[in-house]
């Protein structure tokens, strides 16, 4: 079983922290792929003096930057790097694998890795957690960030899926998945060419806000297998519950297979995620376990132990939601940021 991660110098701490987390919670013997664009030798070294003796084999594997000039001139959300693209590159650098697990480096694993293909049947060419469904009526709202406009209004999230499915060109009975943890069968995706149809996607498409996820998402168009969304709770985070049973819903909040860092990362002073414990444990056991708050301003602290604790208190009492007495908004639907019908 090989599981691939794609990261630059910056992102190399976190992807460290997520193998750690892996080996932390499987007897199983696991074989690593790394790509990257350009990373440090020192770097690389310390990956191999930490993980090779404990893993099957680890590879680090140079993506060609010829290859990436053809998503150069894409326009997606400040925080996305052209780092996001080289998993797209990884069925034809992995050509003797059928199958691979990518995941996102803003993730840690809490259960066998696994147990994650125990019922997969392999019919499709990527599996996924879905992150929305048409057929279920979300509750909430969304601030959608420049995808027609420069300034984020705060929609429905019914109104918010409805403009990105159109924006991308998506039937708008298709459901949409979140890229953070993939299931790729790679003899399939070779069939199907998924690599250059991605990348025509985008070069006729260069305005991605949510960058290769998008275009996946718009060139698979709804045809990808599901995942249960213990593999990927990070869509508990912003509402988008997708229709499914409130068990597996349960499931995923209590008892997450792969936790998600969707918002603000675990490594953020600012970050009051419950499992950001657990993602500094696995941190201290890398090769960089002291981790540095840049964000730990004087401002951010009267911010997270005053004005944030205010707003929550809002919430509790008056049923608000936080973000909207900030905007100055209406009360938004019941359900937005509320997950107690979740209660254990």
């Amino acid at each position: 079983m090989k599981i691939v991660l794609a990261f630059d110098d910056n992102y190399a701490p976190h992807a460290a922290t997520v193998i750690e987390s892996i080996l932390d919670n499987t007897t199983q013997t696991l074989s690593f792929a790394l790509l990257y664009r350009k990373l440090d030798a020192t770097i690389l070294t310390a990956f191999r003096r930490h993980f090779e003796t404990r893993v099957a084999s680890i590879d680090f594997i140079e993506i060609d930057p010829d290859l990436l000039l053809q998503v150069s001139h894409t326009q997606t959300a400040v925080n996305l790097t052209i780092d996001t693209y080289l998993r797209l590159f990884a069925p034809q650098v992995l050509p003797d694998d059928e199958f691979i697990i990518y995941l996102d480096c803003d993730t840690i694993v809490l259960d066998d890795i696994g147990k994650i293909i125990e019922k997969i049947d392999f019919s499709q060419a990527v599996y996924a957690v879905k992150e929305s469904d048409p057929n279920y009526k979300l509750k909430g709202w969304a601030q959608v960030r420049p995808i027609e406009r420069p300034i984020a209004p705060y929609l429905s999230m019914e109104a918010y899926l409805y403009r990105l499915r159109r924006h991308l060109g998506m039937a708008q009975e298709a459901p949409f998945f979140n890229a953070g943890v993939l299931i790729f069968n790679l003899r399939l995706w070779r069939e199907l060419e998924l690599t250059q149809q991605v990348l025509e996607y985008i070069a006729q498409n260069p305005r991605l806000n949510n960058g290769d996820q998008d275009a996946l998402n718009a060139v698979l168009n709804g045809q990808f297998g599901e995942l249960a969304p213990r593999w990927n709770n990070g869509i508990l985070m912003f509402g988008l519950m997708a229709g499914y049973d409130t068990s597996l819903l349960h499931e995923a909040r209590y008892k997450p297979a792969v936790v998600h860092f969707l918002g603000l990362k675990p490594w953020s002073y600012m970050c009051s995620h419950p499992h950001k414990k657990a993602y500094l444990k696995y941190r201290k056991r890398t090769t960089w376990p002291t981790n540095i708050y840049q964000d730990r301003t004087f401002r951010n602290i009267i911010t997270k132990h005053l004005v944030h604790p205010l707003r929550i208190g809002l919430h509790k009492i008056a049923g608000i939601c936080p973000l909207c007495v900030r905007q100055r908004l209406h009360t938004p639907q019941p359900g937005f940021f509320d997950l107690t019908y979740l209660q254990k």
